[in-house]
């Protein structure tokens, strides 16, 4: 697995960009200079978007350069974010993954649909996790077109679907069906998929674990907190305890909320080509479109 970082900034002003330009060119990374529009005025919308293999001391250095100029003329900071290129062993032999994205249809994501109590982790920080309350109530109609959505975070899928994964065998999951809220005569039977199967923990490599750039974005007590994240690394004894539907132990967060990531077997990405759902599997993906589904690889070492 190859590591890369991603910094992305906005410059709307030709002193600022030129001051970025030679903090760049000092540090050989000219080729992510964007030309200066030839109409330009002196104020103007110009995008960086920087991509180097990624470690720690270089990308300190690089941060650094930036931030001088940030400080200098009042900028923003650069948004970053890892990119990870995995090898074809390491994608198609992997025995998880972590569904990263179903596309980008807005149909395909329902949020604020849990009714939840909170459950708060770290008096420190304030990061909680959700306890759901009660089953999901949403206009089922839709299950007609999309056998599948995700509702703030968990899966929902139609009636056919669930007799596919039932039919099939699959484990670590239960079902509880959804409630209609919508007009009368178009409802349709879906059910949510509750993953109930909690991996062992995770054989993190130690320079990820211990990366200082993923430490400072965590809170010190509870080890929580911030967007940079590396894909799941197991050792070989996890293949004896899997099943089709896994959670991590370990928890993820977004904002103040914490939560276990579900992982999914090799054997139900099949199961959703076959059945027409994947209609485009991604890897090593940046970009992806309506019917992309990107897949990260769990790493197995």
């Amino acid at each position: 697995m190859n590591v890369q970082a991603r910094l992305s900034f906005v410059v709307t002003d030709v002193r600022r960009k030129e001051r970025i330009d030679q903090e760049l060119k000092r540090l050989h990374l000219e080729q992510f200079i964007p030309p200066l529009p030839a109409d330009h005025h002196s104020k103007f919308f110009m995008q960086y978007e920087i991509r180097v293999d990624y470690n720690p001391e270089s990308m300190n250095e690089i941060l650094d350069r930036l931030d001088a100029v940030r400080e200098e003329y009042h900028g923003e900071n650069p948004e970053f974010s890892f990119e990870f290129v995995f090898s074809d062993s390491e994608y198609n032999d992997s025995p998880l993954y972590h569904v990263h994205s179903i596309g980008n249809n807005p149909a395909l994501y329902k949020y604020n649909i849990l009714k939840y109590r909170s459950e708060v982790l770290c008096d420190t920080c304030g990061i909680s996790k959700k306890i759901q309350r009660e089953p999901i109530v949403m206009n089922t109609a839709i299950f007609k077109k999309h056998p599948l959505i995700i509702a703030d975070r968990f899966w929902v899928i139609s009636e056919p679907l669930a007799k596919r994964f039932q039919e099939n065998d699959l484990t670590g999951f239960g079902l509880k069906e959804v409630q209609h809220k919508g007009k009368e005569g178009t409802a349709q039977r879906a059910y949510q998929v509750i993953p109930l199967h909690i991996l062992p923990k995770q054989t993190i490599p130690l320079h990820f674990s211990h990366d200082p750039y993923v430490l400072k974005q965590k809170c010190p007590k509870c080890n929580l907190g911030g967007h940079l994240s590396f894909p799941p690394h197991y050792d070989e004894t996890v293949r004896k305890c899997l099943k089709d539907f896994n959670l991590t132990e370990e928890y993820y967060t977004s904002g103040k909320t914490a939560f276990r990531r579900m992982l999914i077997s090799s054997k139900v990405k099949s199961i959703l080509k076959d059945c027409g759902i994947v209609k485009n599997e991604m890897r090593n993906a940046r970009y992806w479109g309506e019917d992309d589904w990107v897949f990260v690889p769990v790493i197995v070492n």
